[in-house]
């Protein structure tokens, strides 16, 4: 290939990503308000605390967070391996405790899977063009766009995935035992990050890589004793960590039980249908669906496409329990998602003729990145939970080192004003015996509650022993009399 060629492919990927970041940071100084906040500040909560306590104060690398009703008030949650916490209070040590340096180690780790997703799938195809649409599918997802910097665990745990393919790609390639052993603890890490990116290895092998060449090269290397140490060194890693983290409690059995029922639900499917066209936007659901067909058409249904079917098959049965409610759980999909939809658009530049490649393929890019635009910009000013970042900020000015209750709604989209405070805080009890018997045991100086999730008795009380200092549309803080 052309050194020029690779130049203008560079080019293209240097846009993409720039296109790519410009959106991230539009929502970058934002408050901890809006939609999945509940997630946001369980994960930059126990960044925090790392900073301050050390990684080893509870246990080595288990995180604490401030209280919740359902931990016995020390805030120690027994959480997944938790990377990108301890990554970002790496970060919050180097540039201080925000909201803007969390998010842009969300978005760093983004911009490196659009990278290694390029070199993944050029260095498997050899096909330029496939890998930079899949590049450009992978970075302007409306999922990807909006969860990439909503501090969470995702695009962190995806780089471990990803990078963990790209290494095994380079054992493939070159023999070297060092990058097997190397992908082998990348992918480690990334499942213990979360247990679902687990698939993300095993779908793009089977996508990408010569499938039956790949395996007899590993049969044979076991034969030979030359992989058997990394691998069982890496289970046995696993398996370890696995045990002190959350793995040890079988959720993932939980969730094969529990799926069987939800996936089986019709209800399931109209939702999923939902879920996929707000991740995707229209135009990447259509791009997928068709690429896949043109893949599908290129391979001629070899085995590892009926793999690919079993695969996906068993992930969306597993998780159909977690993707009932939260369409970020398919996220580890996207990768195979993004190769297909690639796909796409690789055929139409092959088949157009030479001097309509160039407008209709960047066409349908513009038209994708609008929709993926008009998908995720909304979604950056949803705001169900308004008033945390307000009334935390007021606690903070405010604080006498007394603790909150707060009044939960939007499943735990509260949590937002104990990062805003730097206070800890619980959901307020149920009556009015054990709001008095916590008031004593925890300190409590603050009730910030939802005007509409709070009984009238539990209104009475507050109203009677604290006095109102804000109070906004639909929220209000009361301070201790």
């Amino acid at each position: 290939m052309g050194v020029e060629k690779m130049k203008k492919i560079y080019l293209i990927l240097v846009i993409i990503m720039l296109a790519t970041l410009s959106i991230q940071i539009i929502n970058i100084h934002a408050p901890l308000n809006g939609y999945h906040n509940w997630k946001s500040s369980h994960y930059i909560i126990a960044a925090e605390h790392f900073t301050e306590d050390g990684i080893a104060a509870h246990g080595l690398f288990v995180p604490r967070i401030y209280w919740t009703e359902t931990n016995n008030y020390t805030g120690i949650a027994q959480d997944n391996l938790p990377v990108y916490p301890l990554i970002t209070a790496g970060a919050f040590t180097l540039f201080g405790h925000s909201v803007e340096v969390a998010r842009a180690v969300d978005i760093c780790f983004h911009m490196l899977n659009i990278l290694l997703l390029f070199f993944i799938v050029f260095n498997a195809t050899k096909k330029q063009h496939l890998a930079v649409f899949s590049s450009l599918f992978y970075a302007l997802f409306p999922i990807t766009l909006y969860f990439s910097q909503n501090i969470q665990n995702l695009s962190t745990g995806m780089f471990f995935a990803l990078m963990s393919v790209f290494l095994i790609q380079k054992w493939y390639k070159t023999n070297k035992i060092y990058y097997f052993a190397a992908s082998i603890a990348f992918g480690v890490i990334g499942f213990l990050s979360y247990y679902t990116f687990g698939v993300v290895i095993p779908l793009l092998i089977l996508l990408l890589f010569p499938f039956e060449d790949f395996i007899k090269k590993l049969f044979i290397n076991f034969k030979e004793k030359k992989l058997q140490y990394f691998t069982i060194s890496g289970l046995g890693i696993l398996g370890v960590l696995g045990w002190l983290y959350n793995i040890r409690d079988l959720y993932i059995m939980h969730d094969i039980k529990m799926g069987r029922i939800y996936f089986l639900n019709p209800e399931w499917w109209l939702k999923s249908m939902v879920f996929w066209k707000e991740n995707l936007g229209y135009v990447g659901l259509f791009a997928f669906g068709i690429g896949l067909y043109f893949y599908s058409r290129d391979k001629r249904l070899k085995n590892e496409q009926y793999m690919l079917f079993f695969l996906i098959l068993s992930f969306a049965i597993i998780m159909s329990r977690k993707t009932w409610f939260h369409s970020y759980h398919w996220y580890p999909l996207l990768p195979f998602v993004a190769v297909a939809a690639g796909y796409f658009l690789y055929h139409i530049y092959k088949n157009t003729r030479e001097n309509k490649k160039l407008l209709v393929t960047v066409g349908i890019s513009s038209i994708f990145v609008l929709s993926s635009v008009a998908v995720v910009i909304p979604l950056y000013q949803f705001e169900p939970a308004p008033g945390n970042s307000v009334a935390g900020e007021y606690i903070y000015d405010h604080n006498v080192n007394g603790t909150i209750m707060y009044s939960g709604c939007w499943s735990g989209q509260v949590y937002g004003v104990l990062w805003h405070s730097h206070a800890d805080g619980i959901a307020i009890p149920d009556n009015v015996s054990d709001i008095q018997r916590l008031e004593k045991q925890l300190n409590t100086q603050w009730m910030f509650i939802y005007n509409d999730f709070i009984g009238e008795i539990k209104l009475n009380y507050i109203e009677s022993n604290y006095d109102l200092v804000l109070a906004e549309d639909g929220w209000s803080l009361y301070q201790i009399s």
